[in-house]
């Protein structure tokens, strides 16, 4: 059965040592960025046009996205945690997503998850390494950090470490609320997705 990282894994270049790499330059990752941005394109083109969810259930995508946990959800929803993963399953199934992540793309693609739903209050324009804006067009992709560190050619912790930096730059806690941020601000872009203009705050 083909996987999502066999495709992935296809498109970029063969691993080589540090001693291999030495006095080479830099490696292509525009391979892999093309296959990233095209897993991205065709999974908002398989998703719903018109997603079918409950009131409930876009106010719960909507505190998701904007970086809270289950727990914060259910109290902001007066709900128990456990209702509230219910809440969040069922958005999954409804938009086709395999996760947070997911979700808040195809949500964004769709409308039902605004930018000002997204962003952290006082958010400003900001601008990140290429090299952290691959990793989260990667985690857009609904990879997990070990295939992300794979494809990437990085170490778990090095990737780990290039996240944590992340994190504090967008002022978030969570990667998929940071890939939504990178997303609402142009960071991060994937083809067919297109966003109404932001709200002023």
């Amino acid at each position: 059965m083909w996987t999502l990282m066999d495709s992935a894994r296809a498109v970029r270049p063969a691993v080589m040592t540090k001693e291999e790499r030495s006095g080479r330059p830099p490696v292509d990752r525009t391979p892999l960025i093309a296959w990233a941005t095209g897993h991205l394109s065709e999974m908002l083109a398989q998703a719903p046009g018109e997603p079918d969810l409950t009131q409930q259930h876009t106010l719960a995508l909507r505190h998701a996205a904007a970086g809270m946990s289950n727990a914060e959800i259910g109290q902001a929803m007066c709900l128990t945690e456990d209702t509230v993963k219910s809440h969040m399953v069922e958005v999954f199934n409804r938009l086709g997503a395999r996760g947070r992540t997911g979700a808040f793309v195809i949500g964004l693609a769709r409308g039902v998850i605004r930018p000002h739903d997204v962003l952290p209050a006082g958010s400003e324009p900001l601008e990140l390494a290429a090299t952290h804006r691959l990793l989260l067009l990667l985690i857009a992709c609904g990879l997990s950090l070990p295939e992300v560190a794979a494809l990437a050619e990085m170490s778990l912790d090095t990737v780990k470490s290039h996240l944590r930096v992340v994190l504090r730059r967008c002022g978030t806690t969570r990667s998929s609320h940071t890939v939504a941020v990178a997303i609402v601000l142009g960071l991060v872009q994937i083809p067919g997705l297109t966003l109404p203009v932001r709200e002023p705050a």
